[in-house]
């Protein structure tokens, strides 16, 4: 399979604005890191862990981030 890699992140990026994330705090390799980890839609986001986040190698800020997102979310 031949996927342009801005695609991927493209998404990756859409999901986490849909998600509610602030945009300024991921650098490149964050994104890299989570598509990496499995984390890959708005649904990933929401059942993340902090173990997963964290064995993915994503900093502990963005790890808190994530965390904080779903706290406010409502499911």
């Amino acid at each position: 399979m031949n996927v342009d890699r801005a695609q991927p992140h493209e998404k990756l990026i859409a999901a986490l604005d849909e998600y509610g994330a602030d945009l300024t705090l991921f650098e490149v390799a964050d994104v890299d890191t989570l598509w990496r980890g499995g984390y890959r839609s708005v649904r990933g986001l929401q059942t993340a862990t902090r173990q997963g986040l964290t064995a993915a190698g994503l900093p502990p800020g963005i790890v808190d981030h994530i965390l904080a997102l779903q706290a406010v979310q409502l499911f």
